[in-house]
């Protein structure tokens, strides 16, 4: 880990969705210099949470598999994944759905 091609990053913060307010948490391993194989994991857990029907999930993993330019002194960044997500569903049959999703970041490193 002394040459700097192996890298960790974290990422916290809140969502909105229609009277729902969660906090995420996130963990990344970077592979690389400045163009980076970004792998990661995270949860998502509600805050505030309305009732509803029954079709609700109590938190969300979520997964990142893709690329990620990043400057090593910081700056902007730009990355681009493959992000599925699961969750217990909390009523029967309990099972443990994936969504496949994707996703694009244009952010600001400190």
């Amino acid at each position: 880990w002394s040459d700097n091609i192996y890298r960790f990053s974290t990422m916290s913060g809140f969502s909105y969705y229609i009277w729902e307010l969660y906090f995420s948490q996130q963990i990344n391993l970077l592979i690389g210099k400045k163009n980076n194989f970004e792998l990661g994991f995270g949860c998502t857990l509600p805050i505030v949470e309305p009732i509803q029907d029954g079709s609700n999930m109590s938190y969300l993993f979520f997964y990142r598999i893709g690329y990620r330019y990043q400057k090593e002194d910081g700056g902007m960044f730009f990355r681009i994944g493959f992000t599925p997500f699961s969750g217990r569903d909390l009523h029967p049959p309990k099972n443990w759905p994936v969504w496949p999703w994707g996703g694009i970041t244009v952010g600001w490193m400190f």
